[in-house]
């Protein structure tokens, strides 16, 4: 008589795997927060308060807490989604540190950040021409991709500390972005106005310490300074 063999056990489902997490800015990226983590290119992450955290963005200068509510106003719902910040001054506090860790790194100080409709953290990033070597990469370029893949970008708020060039106001142009905020467009004025005659929602917030730290940098590196703005 022939031996039936006993059915094979089934197997276990395998565990899932984290996703690969695109990082085009070159540093490894928190994936809440969406800015550089702990350690990257040797220097602690930055942070919207020096020493802090990204929700500290808020409490410095008294300016209230992160909303801590997920729910997502009207607009796109947010991919990846990260901490919400409330105000212009809070992104604004968000796109300062990452034109803080830019300096650090050697870099131009320009910092953005891209946030949805409810104030979420999609994604941010700074001026990277220096440390990757790429003219292309500015701050809002490098938020915009660090924000990664999104259904869309109605509603949404570009935060920069600096006026945006052409370059970059077209990719706000093409995208449909609904507004932007600037820290400082005395240093250089971009394409600001432009982007209002195209019905874009334009903020400056006139900041002084911004200015002060442009005008430091552009002293310091005027020939850097000219190439990332195309004067020869």
């Amino acid at each position: 008589m022939t031996d039936v063999e006993e059915p094979a056990e089934p197997r276990e489902p395998a565990e899932p795997q984290e996703p690969t997490v695109r990082h085009p800015g070159g540093d490894p990226r928190d994936p809440v927060t969406g800015l550089p983590a702990e350690g990257a290119s040797g220097d602690a992450a930055p942070s919207a308060v020096p020493g802090g955290s990204v929700q500290d963005a808020a409490a410095a200068s008294g300016l209230g807490a992160v909303a801590d509510d997920p729910a997502t106003a009207a607009g796109p719902e947010p991919v990846g989604a990260g901490p919400r910040f409330t105000t212009a001054e809070e992104q604004l506090a968000v796109a300062r540190a990452e034109a803080e860790q830019g300096l650090v790194e050697g870099g131009i100080p320009i910092g953005a950040a891209l946030f949805a409709a409810d104030g979420t953290l999609l994604g941010s990033g700074h001026n990277r021409r220096v440390q990757d070597d790429d003219a292309s990469m500015h701050a809002e370029t490098n938020a915009f991709r660090n924000a990664g893949r999104q259904p869309g970008y109605s509603g949404t708020t570009m935060v920069t500390t600096l006026s945006p060039c052409w370059y970059c106001s077209g990719l706000v142009k093409q995208f449909g972005i609904s507004r932007v905020v600037i820290g400082e467009a005395e240093t250089f004025s971009g394409g600001h106005d432009w982007l209002r005659e195209q019905g874009v929602e334009v903020t400056i917030l006139d900041d002084p310490d911004l200015v002060a730290m442009m005008r430091t940098f552009i002293a310091e590196e005027p020939t850097l300074w000219n190439e990332d703005i195309g004067v020869e």
